[in-house]
């Protein structure tokens, strides 16, 4: 494998774990139950916008990292 290709997937897992981070994180504040006016606690995140924009963008962005890895690691895979 090639350096470049390396340095490739390499930045793309970093991406992916960091994706899977954000995700994890939203999905507490949300299933903490804890709210105020519309907003989590105690990370005063706004649970519509959560909901409805940040974690869907999110898991979206992680199926791509996802299919662009497996791409990455087995061309033929396609």
């Amino acid at each position: 494998m090639c350096l470049n290709l390396t340095i490739a997937i390499v930045a793309l897992e970093s991406r992916l774990v960091a994706t899977n981070q954000d995700i994890n994180y939203l999905e507490s504040e949300l299933s903490s139950g804890a709210e105020l006016n519309g907003y989590t606690l105690p990370g005063m995140l706004d649970i519509k916008f959560v909901t409805e924009c940040q974690l869907p963008n999110l898991i979206e962005e992680k199926k791509s990292y996802e299919d662009a890895l497996r791409i990455l690691r087995d061309p033929k895979a396609t």
